[in-house]
């Protein structure tokens, strides 16, 4: 009886020790499968594009590798300006080695960007590069406090082709921001006036100061864009980049507020 169960405690731990070489082959393979679908940063250059009177700015831009194909774009956007951002709209333009246009794609970020904060974001892009490829990007439109912002694609255009860091014409509407007070931030701020004619606030009872704060509100959430508007600006980023009847794809998921298109190469 006793060799009985010595035999099977044994073909049991014999078992155990295979699961366990089992599970730590299947964790190793999973784990070296992940490593190999890692971004890897990549050469390809990309100009980043500003915009004047729009307070926001692309810094540490890089296209990575996402392997099978795949690529995405690594930024960061910074706000300089003095007053929240929100539904950033970007568009990335691409050309090959003679600078010729091989098309593009804009998206729009929902992200809140408090004034003063830089964040950093990975977007997967719909794009294919080579090697030789370059790029570009910049900011199509973004919310400013209570102002919606909005560039001049044309302007966008003629800067990315001709590897400028400024568009030439500033932003419409130009950038202001408006206090809670009413006051606007961009002249100079004085202190309120003393009235020394002022009678002091009147005391209150214990049980009237202490009153239960008001219900704070839900925030409705924005959409991230509006359909109509946003496929027809980038029909016309396409029919700009590539110039009228030289669209090869063009692609706009107005849910998502995502497009791409690319451009027709010569023979096409």
């Amino acid at each position: 009886m006793k060799k009985i169960v010595r035999n099977t405690t044994i073909a049991g731990l014999i078992l155990a020790g295979a699961l366990c070489i089992g599970a730590f082959g299947a964790r190793a393979q999973n784990s070296a499968g992940n490593r190999g679908l890692e971004p890897v940063g990549t050469n390809i250059p990309v100009n980043s594009v500003s915009i004047p009177n729009i307070p926001l700015r692309i810094g540490d831009v890089e296209v990575q590798d996402t392997g099978r194909g795949t690529f995405a774009l690594r930024y960061s956007i910074s706000n300089e300006g003095l007053a929240p951002a929100s539904l950033v709209r970007l568009t990335l333009i691409r050309y090959d080695a003679n600078g010729v246009p091989k098309g593009g794609e804009s998206w729009t970020s929902r992200e809140y960007l408090h004034a003063g904060e830089t964040r950093v974001f990975l977007v997967p892009l719909k794009s294919s590069f080579s090697p030789s490829d370059r790029a570009a990007v910049s900011i199509l439109n973004a919310k400013i406090g209570s102002d919606s912002l909005d560039s001049s694609i044309s302007n966008i255009v003629k800067a990315a082709n001709s590897g400028l860091s400024q568009t030439s014409e500033p932003a419409f509407p130009a950038w202001s921001h408006i206090a809670e007070d009413g006051s606007s931030l961009t002249a100079p701020q004085c202190a309120s006036p003393v009235v020394s004619g002022a009678s002091a606030p009147l005391p209150v009872s214990a049980q009237d100061a202490v009153q239960d704060p008001p219900p704070t509100p839900t925030p409705t959430p924005q959409p991230l864009c509006d359909p109509v508007t946003f496929c027809n600006g980038c029909a016309n980023l396409a029919q700009q980049l590539c110039g009228l009847g030289h669209i090869a794809t063009y692609s706009c998921d107005a849910g998502k507020c995502i497009c791409s298109f690319t451009c027709k190469t010569l023979g096409q």
